[in-house]
């Protein structure tokens, strides 16, 4: 019996608009590069539109960054929301934070940015025509969103961007006091905590009690070199064999000198 032909997804107006958007001035869309498909390319620039969350891209971007491509990922983030029923407004500046504590491992890198998109967007329904069963059934309402404007533009290439989302004491602070000088949820803090240690912009400076006790650093080292990627993550057909060499380098001179 023959597999079923897997059949490509049908993007959203949100992702095929964006795409238009980055593809003007010589941009080619659905580019192969590799064995990935890029949503635009335009010489040594990759442009990825990403909606379902920046965890599910982790992989392609570690693997575009090593084969000497610069990379930047466009994140469109809902603002303003415009319903029949009427207007929502939403402040999402700090749903970056949720976003890249699951990027961590990839940003900051060189040639590689992140820019959050605050929109405006329209809500629409639509009648499916057509379908299948398993992804929207033939006669029912198809939810979709298109972009009206781009109310504010967030552009991330360094750690030390990130402290223009929020403000950060000069003294020692807990995740807590850092919640209620900002005005933040506990849990929006301690994200936010977390993103900025891991790129190396706070230090950890001891703890009270079970709170970590945090600090701005001075001169920021965030893990950003290339050979923090792990080998096992980066298999991929058609690699070129001198990145292996590049990314393994460090680990045998580690594993050489442990042995010494």
């Amino acid at each position: 019996m023959r597999a079923p032909r897997s059949r490509p997804r049908a993007k959203s107006s949100l992702h095929a608009a964006l795409q238009e958007v980055y593809s003007r001035e010589g941009g080619k869309t659905e580019a192969k590069v590799g064995d990935f498909r890029v949503d635009v390319l335009k010489g040594d620039l990759i442009t990825e539109i990403q909606i379902a969350g920046l965890y599910k891209i982790k992989q392609k971007v570690r693997v575009l960054l090593l084969m000497g491509y610069k990379v930047k990922v466009v994140v469109p983030l809902q603002s303003v929301l415009v319903e029949p029923g009427g207007t929502k407004n939403r402040d999402q500046r700090y749903k970056i934070f949720q976003e890249l504590s699951h990027f961590v491992d990839v940003f900051p890198a060189p040639g590689l940015e992140v820019d959050f998109l605050m929109l405006k967007e329209l809500r629409t329904w639509k009648k499916v025509k057509s379908g299948r069963h398993y992804v929207v059934p033939k006669g029912f309402m198809k939810r979709d969103t298109v972009p009206l404007a781009v109310i504010e533009e967030v552009r991330l290439r360094e750690a030390h961007d990130l402290l223009k989302l929020i403000d950060i004491p000069d003294e020692k602070f807990t995740a807590r006091g850092l919640a209620l000088r900002a005005g933040l949820s506990r849990r929006t803090a301690s994200r936010a905590c977390y993103v900025l240690r891991r790129t190396g912009v706070l230090n950890v400076e001891g703890m009270i009690g079970r709170a970590y006790l945090y600090r701005l650093a001075a001169s920021p080292q965030p893990n950003s070199d290339m050979s923090r990627i792990l080998i096992s993550n980066v298999h991929h057909r058609g690699f070129p064999l001198n990145v292996y060499a590049l990314a393994l380098r460090p680990f045998v001179t580690s594993r050489a000198a442990r042995a010494v």
